[in-house]
């Protein structure tokens, strides 16, 4: 009896705590469809109707390294132009364009601004307003965007990449 009198007491409480989580949940989830639309979108008036020559949609941005450590990750669509890499992020909504012939490295470390996630990142470099500028992310299919990023490089790029399988010292 001690114990319904208790629970009644909490009841209102949990389910209003309840009702906070899920309006949030879905004010989130709104958000995020929100920023898949505006990546989609960019991504489409990027192109200009040409296709891609590889897309992620599932690409976690590390960071920008002239931005710093303390930046968050981000979730959007990693997209292989035939002139430039294009990264569109959902939230916030934003979009990073690095042209392929100011790239001049790539390379596969586990670990990018003090943030890992326990696989090898795709790290880019490129140069811009005179200075090597990088950026990192985690793509399921690693091999697979070095296969597709060698041929369009310029040639002292690949001199610098390192084969995603090889052993990290």
């Amino acid at each position: 009896m001690m114990l319904a009198a208790a629970l009644g007491g909490l009841l209102p409480l949990l389910i209003g705590a309840t009702m906070v989580f899920a309006i949030a949940t879905l004010w989130m989830v709104r958000r995020i469809a929100k920023g898949k639309r505006f990546a989609i979108a960019q991504l489409d008036e990027i192109r200009g109707g040409a296709p891609a020559l590889l897309v992620d949609p599932r690409a976690l941005l590390f960071g920008i390294e002239s931005a710093g450590k303390m930046q968050l990750r981000g979730n959007g669509l990693l997209s292989l132009l035939h002139s430039e890499l294009v990264f569109t992020q959902l939230v916030p909504s934003r979009t990073f364009r690095i042209p392929l012939a100011d790239v001049v490295g790539i390379e596969h470390p586990r670990w990018f601004l003090g943030k890992s996630y326990g696989r090898k990142l795709l790290v880019v470099a490129w140069t811009t307003e005179g200075r090597v500028e990088r950026a990192a992310w985690f793509v399921p299919d690693l091999d697979g965007w070095v296969a597709a990023l060698v041929p369009v490089l310029p040639a002292a790029a690949i001199e610098t990449e390192q084969p995603p399988n090889a052993a990290v010292q």
